[in-house]
């Protein structure tokens, strides 16, 4: 879980998962290839895909970033210990960062299983591809050049010239193999290579960007990029929809032997349930204010869909009571609380939604055993004010009234400014007047300062969203916005009772309700 968490902090996080799953995406490769080659299976048995841009570009990693932002050095840290060379991404001239998805697909995956065939079998049967995207075009010629002299230094410069054929490029597409079966003779003292098959690698620009797909055959490439809807999976379609992290599984009939304890006669109901499983879906969708994981088992019935809640149900309460005994453990036991299953026919689903609080909790958690630094929050520009007195002003209200900051000394004020024209105040200010209005106005106030912007257009904006509830004070000239250093919105302000400004913030978070509250709350009691 530490690890989701630590991914979706900042661009810089999602770089190192990037990292690291195209380092170990390569490894695997190879590790595939000389386990197996090739076979041409109609529809893959294991999907595995990552879409760290968007889950960059989610809500909840926004406020994760906002709210933690010296986090994102500790992680680059932290991932520097587990670094390797840089040459992979140095041979296209891109940086690590650049890349932002990977997908690794695999077919012939019950012969794999299936320890009774031989080598020359499985390279037979068993089809991969491994494709990784990156933001930016790649430089073709260098890469294929990096890779010529990897081949030579593997197998020396004749063997390299029958393994790797020569390349066609283009000024946008890069396409060669390598001829696997050709490795068996290279004069290596490696028994256990057996080929029979070609490497086929393809590495294309399109609007600069660039896709790299090697696939064992090559008609494997067109699963990797292609969309999850083409694969044959019956469960796949019931995954959430804004999903980036996608685990497919199906599980090969008759492939896994699993013991009988007490004989052949004897049935064991965890073990029948777990024979009866058919396939996995997995998935991780980062939403604007949540993290979703959902994970779905279709069984062979029924009877074993219905079995594998109850085990499962019954393992959780187990490990509900365990983890009761340990104070630390309090997240994870709040958590399994909110998991939710149920059997749906043959399905068996399990989904878990974690809020921000969920996630601070788990992140906290999870963070001691690794000894992050304090998770301060540094002062940026725009929160200069923090700490000082809050700059009086007068300014008049939509209503005809004026608005003297002065005047509400004893109470807690937010100033959130905005404009007609911002989106982000347009999500911000209904949030904002619903988390004030479970205070009592007599300790708290909200007022709305608009900016540069006359009576008549901000009263239909609060007619035509029906915020006839909030107090609107104008700032036609933008004097007030100067006092407070108003650059960018919307930017809220919240000055605590004595007039001293405690918190500033800049731009829409889908927890700002969730932190105003906390605030507020903190305020009130050191009143």
């Amino acid at each position: 879980m530490y690890t989701v968490l630590k991914v979706i902090n900042s661009k810089a996080s999602f770089a190192h998962m990037l990292q690291v799953i195209s380092r170990w995406a390569l490894i695997l490769l190879f590790l595939c290839i000389q386990t197996f080659a090739y076979g041409e299976k109609d529809q893959p048995d294991l999907f595995f895909g990552v879409d760290a841009l968007a889950i960059e570009e989610s809500g909840v990693s926004k406020w994760l970033e906002k709210k933690y932002p010296d986090f994102r050095e500790w992680a680059k840290e932290w991932g520097e210990d587990i670094n390797q060379s840089n040459e992979f991404y140095e041979a296209m001239d891109l940086l690590e960062e650049d890349f932002s998805k990977i997908e690794f697909v695999m077919s012939g995956l019950d012969y794999w299983l299936n320890n009774k065939t031989n080598a020359k079998s499985i390279g037979q049967e068993i089809g991969f591809s491994l494709g990784l995207a990156a933001g930016k075009p790649m430089n073709l010629t260098k890469f294929y050049r990096w890779v010529n002299e990897k081949m030579k230094k593997e197998f020396g410069p004749h063997y390299s010239r029958k393994i790797l054929s020569p390349p066609i490029l283009t000024s946008d597409r890069l396409e060669f193999s390598i001829n696997l079966s050709d490795t068996n003779h290279s004069g290596l003292d490696n028994q256990s290579i057996l080929f029979d098959a070609n490497l086929s690698v393809s590495a294309d620009i399109v609007d600069d960007s660039s896709v790299i797909i090697a696939a064992v055959p090559a008609s494997m490439k067109e699963f990797c990029f292609a969309g999850q809807s083409d694969f044959n999976f019956s469960i796949s379609s019931e995954l959430p929809d804004d999903r980036q992290i996608t685990l497919l599984l199906k599980v090969p009939v008759d492939e896994i032997p699993l013991p009988k304890p007490g004989g052949a006669s004897q049935v064991n109901p965890f073990l029948d349930a777990v024979d009866g499983v058919r396939e996995l879906a997995c998935s991780v969708s980062f939403r604007d204010d949540s993290i979703l994981i959902k994970t779905i088992v279709l069984c062979a019935d029924t009877q074993r869909a219905s079995a594998m809640v109850s085990l499962w149900q019954g393992s959780v309460g187990m490990a509900q009571l365990v983890m009761a005994q340990d104070p630390t453990a309090r997240p994870f036991v709040n958590l399994l609380g909110n998991m939710k299953t149920e059997c749906l026919n043959e399905k068996f689903v399990i989904s878990m939604e974690m809020n921000s609080s969920s996630i601070e909790a788990l992140l906290a958690q999870n963070l001691k055993g690794l000894n992050p630094p304090p998770l301060r929050i540094p002062k940026k520009e725009f929160q200069f004010l923090e700490g000082k007195i809050a700059p009086t002003f007068t300014t008049p209200l939509i209503d005809g009234t004026e608005f003297d900051l002065l005047t509400q000394r004893g109470k807690i004020v937010v100033l959130d400014f905005w404009a007609t024209w911002c989106g982000p105040c347009i999500r911000g200010l209904p949030m904002l007047l619903e988390t004030v209005s479970d205070f009592d106005e007599s300790e708290v106030v909200l007022i709305a300062v608009n900016q540069g912007e006359t009576v008549s257009e901000v009263k239909e904006f609060i007619d035509h969203f029906d915020l006839v509830d909030l107090t609107v004070a104008l700032d036609e000239k933008k004097r007030v916005g100067s006092m407070y250093d108003v650059k960018g919105m919307p930017h809220t302000v919240v000055i605590d009772a004595a007039g001293f400004v405690r918190d500033v913030s800049v731009g829409f978070s889908p927890f700002q309700g969730t932190d105003l509250k906390r605030l507020l709350g903190k305020l009130l009691q050191e009143k």
